[in-house]
Parts: structure tokens; sequence; C-alpha cells
């Protein structure tokens, strides 16, 4: 008897606790949902975290029947609403992807739109836009590279204006001179080379009333081309330094005679040397150490 009392004491209370269970279980599953679809709805960012969750609630609504409703139709009631709950966050999830691919879609067309207009573009003949584009470069290049500490540099509009005059006019100085020094900036020393080499080779075919003229840097932002003697100097002297470096790793004799060359030309296009902080070995230092170089190299030492 006391056994039979005992169990049936126990049955009551697991009766009376799954009861409590299931006057709750609804409440809080529809809280949890209600909280979930506000926070789908209006915190994107979290949206790909938060699907899980959602399935999550979703098995919770199909395992809610079992918990709280012994007749059929109440079973049907709760898995209606569960697939319906699964159904929206599939629905919104695609209907996300369609605008966002819709987006896509409609910035490549303008990206294809733009390089057709670029092709097809002509430099006005009084060649004030790239004067223009030239003065923004050299602000952009003063703010937000040289002002600022290397990992906080910012080269995007210097990208932009560069590629765009470069679809325009390949051989811009402007835009072949400021790519060369962005990726020196950014280590790309071979890449930065190649620029400058072509900025070199342009220049050189140019009637001296396109590259010659003052040494000051004004000359180069009147140009819409952008080539002048102070610019063109200190390329070479940039280069004459990186061919000095070379030299002084592998003594190799031709990286000697490059770098004494371009320290020479430096010199006559700049009539003086450039020798400030941040410029790198003086010019006139470059062409002595050349010198002394070839001078072993002579002697086979």
């Amino acid at each position: 008897m006391t056994l039979h009392r005992l169990s049936n004491n126990l049955r009551s209370k697991l009766s009376s606790i799954s009861v409590d269970i299931r006057k709750h279980v609804v409440p809080l599953t529809l809280t949890l949902s209600g909280v979930f679809l506000l926070a789908f709805y209006f915190i994107p960012f979290w949206r790909p975290g938060m699907l899980p969750i959602g399935t999550a609630l979703a098995t919770l609504f199909g395992a809610i029947p079992g918990l709280i409703s012994e007749k059929s139709r109440g079973r049907w009631i709760y898995a209606v609403v569960g697939t319906a709950f699964v159904g929206l966050l599939q629905w919104y999830s695609t209907s996300e992807l369609e605008d966002r691919l819709k987006i896509t879609g409609n910035e490549l067309h303008k990206a294809q739109l733009l390089r057709e207009d670029v092709k097809n573009f002509t430099i006005p003949s009084d060649g004030k836009l790239f004067v223009n584009l030239a003065s923004v470069l050299d602000r952009e290049w003063q703010t937000s590279v040289l002002a600022r500490q290397p990992s906080q540099r910012d080269y995007g509009h210097i990208d932009e204006i560069t590629s765009f005059m470069l679809s325009v006019d390949p051989n811009n100085g402007h835009a072949l001179y400021y790519n060369g020094q962005e990726k020196r900036a950014r280590k790309m020393l071979g890449s930065s080379q190649e620029d400058f080499f072509k900025y070199l080779e342009v220049e050189h075919g140019l009637p001296d009333s396109e590259r010659g003229g003052s040494t000051l840097r004004k000359e180069c932002y009147d140009r819409a081309k952008g080539f002048c003697k102070q610019r063109t100097a200190w390329i070479q002297h940039l280069l004459a330094n990186d061919f000095i470096e070379e030299a002084k790793i592998t003594k190799g004799c031709a990286s000697f005679q490059t770098a004494r060359e371009y320290a020479k030309q430096a010199l006559a296009n700049y009539n003086g040397e450039f020798h400030g902080d941040g410029q790198g070995i003086p010019t006139m230092d470059v062409l002595r150490m050349s010198d002394d170089g070839l001078k072993s190299c002579a002697h086979g030492t």
C-alpha cells in the first residue's frame, strides 16, 4: 500500500509539472520567436548567425504538439505554424539574396557602361581635366598617404583617379608617376620601377615644351600630360637609389653602371641633388659610390 501511494504521488507531481510545462512552453516559444523575428528584420548583419537559431526554434515548434496537445487537431495547428515559420525565414533570405543579385547586376552594368564611355572619351583640348585631376592627386597624396602612418594610409581615391586617367591616356605622366609612387610606398618595388621606366620612356620622346622648363614642381601640375624636369629628376634619383642598393648586395658591375647613369641624369635635370630627409641616399653620394664600384670592377676586385 505504501509503495502504491508513493507511486500515485509521484505520478501526480509529474502530471502537475507536465501541466506547468504545457502552460509556459507556448508563450515562451512565441516570445522567443517574436524577439528573433524583430532582430532578424532590424539587424541585418546578425542574419547569417541567426539562421541556425531560427532552425532550432522551428524544431521546437515541431516538438510542441507532443508536449501540450493529445489531440490530432492541436498537433496539426502547431505543425503548420512551425512550417510557416521556417518558410518565412527561407522566403526572406531568398528575397534578400535576389535583391543583392539585382544590385550587383546593376553595378556590373554601370561598370560596363563606364568602360564603354571611357573608350570613346576624348580629352578636352584645353587640358583642364587632367590638370584638375593632377591637383586632386597631389592633395590626396599629401593628406591620405604622407600625413598618415603606413598602417592608416588610404590609396583608394588615388587608385580610382589614376585608373581613369590611364584608361583615357595610357601615357599620362601624372598617372604613371603616382602609380609608381604608390607601389613604392606599398613595398612593390619591381612594379613601381615598371611605371617609372615607362614614364621615362614617354618623357624622352616629348618635345622640350612638354618636358623642359624650370625645376619647380608647379611646372608639372600646370601641364595636362604631367611631365617636367623636377619630376623626371626625382624618378631618376629614386631609380639610382634602387640600383646602388642592388649593387651593394650583388657587387654587380651592371648595377653600379645603371645607378651611375640615373644619378648623372638626375643631377643634370635638377641642377643639384636630392639630399633631404626621407629622400634616400643623396644623389652625389650615389654617383661617388657608383664610381668606386666601377673602379673595383675594372680592377677585378
